[in-house]
């Protein structure tokens, strides 16, 4: 199992993410997950994402590492005038994140590469275990006895300080201007379900084909903002992996299950020339929008699904997790499960130990984030 836990971070009050490759059913972790506070270098932002791979864990992998710093650059190209002209003409962006356009899976330290089996009735490969990416984790590894889980696998707890990735982060002129040109508008001049439709599209492009024809990755992204005293949340979703916004100790869903039998998704899949057979996409994959998958990608969508919302004093918490959990857990009872809980860690870990106990037989990543 894998712990990670942040706190002092100016965007929400506490985040935290409980993974497990869940190894009675799956030979490798294909789940990936970013957390990122003063996203962009703006106080008050953050960006938390969890991919959820299939076939192998390159796609999720990629989006990990780059669909953040696709998003950034679509924010500020949001900001184009006649000209053509936009805030990233005004300074000197880091090189790593103006120029890196191709994405190398192999370079990424996170999870394991193989596949995870579209169909369940096929042989799963062998794969490595479980390794952790996000900067500084693997400088505080340790093992530790979990007794409500039932994995029988070693755990590795982290806890990071907060830090803005550096990936992204801008020089002091960029963050001036780019602060005062957002402080000067409306928020809904921003358009970021667009942003976010106009990232998935732009990063569902950049990925190599020869990682993602027969790979692909569901995706759920939200992104928190700070404005005129008002505090923003927007979310986007391809795929099963889902955000539950907790307020007044009810669910509120922030996204779409895109499954195959979904009548709208069946209809465009139909439409397109595909079937459905055995609730798969051409009887191979289970879920009908996502992140690669070039082989079938005439059928499989990569336009998200999205949301937006003004975050009030009854919201309280936010739950981004893959399948793993909700194909055990219901809104319901995943809000039932954590509402006396007070720590991020220990909701994450309750919900990760309940969907193991229920028999979620797929990787798990749970995160929950205070807000």
């Amino acid at each position: 199992m894998i712990f990670e836990k942040r706190d002092n971070l100016t965007s929400v009050k506490m985040a935290a993410v409980s993974a497990d490759p869940n190894y009675r059913f799956r030979r490798a972790m294909e789940d990936t997950y970013t957390i990122i506070d003063r996203f962009g270098g703006q106080e008050g932002w953050g960006f938390f994402a969890v991919y959820d791979g299939h076939g192998g864990s390159q796609v999720a992998q990629s989006a990990q590492k780059e669909l953040h710093k696709v998003f950034f650059k679509c924010i500020q190209n949001s900001f184009q005038d006649d000209d053509d002209n936009t805030l990233l003409n005004q300074v000197q962006i880091n090189k790593e994140f103006q120029n890196e356009n191709q994405m190398n899976s192999n370079d990424n330290k996170n999870s394991v590469n193989d596949n995870k089996n579209l169909n369940e009735n096929k042989e799963i490969p062998e794969k490595k275990p479980i390794e952790k990416d996000n900067k500084k984790q693997n400088e505080a590894e340790s093992d530790i006895d979990d007794s409500d889980s039932d994995s029988g696998e070693s755990e590795t707890e982290v806890e990071t300080e907060v830090e803005t990735d550096p990936e992204i982060e801008v020089n002091s002129v960029f963050t001036e201007s780019f602060a005062k040109t957002i402080e000067e508008i409306d928020v809904s001049t921003l358009q970021i379900n667009r942003v976010f439709a106009k990232c998935y599209s732009e990063f569902d492009g950049l990925i190599p084909k020869n990682n993602g024809l027969n790979t692909g990755a569901t995706a759920v992204t939200c992104f928190i903002m700070k404005h005129r005293g008002k505090r923003m949340l927007f979310t986007a979703n391809i795929g099963d992996s889902r955000a539950i916004l907790v307020r007044e100790n009810k669910p509120v869903m922030l996204t779409f299950d895109h499954k195959p039998t979904v009548k709208e998704e069946e209809e465009r899949v139909s439409k397109a020339g595909g079937f459905i057979s055995s609730n798969r996409i051409l009887g191979l994959l289970a879920v009908s929008r996502s992140f690669g998958d070039f082989s079938m990608k005439e059928f499989v969508s990569h336009e998200p699904f999205t949301t937006e919302f003004e975050l009030t004093e009854q919201d309280k918490i936010l739950i981004i997790a893959c399948d793993g959990i909700w194909d055990v857990i219901t809104n319901d009872q995943a809000v039932e499960l954590i509402k006396d809980l007070k720590d991020a860690s220990q909701m994450s870990k309750t919900l990760l130990n309940h969907a193991i106990k229920s028999g979620s037989t797929d990787n798990i990543t749970c995160m929950v984030v205070l807000l």
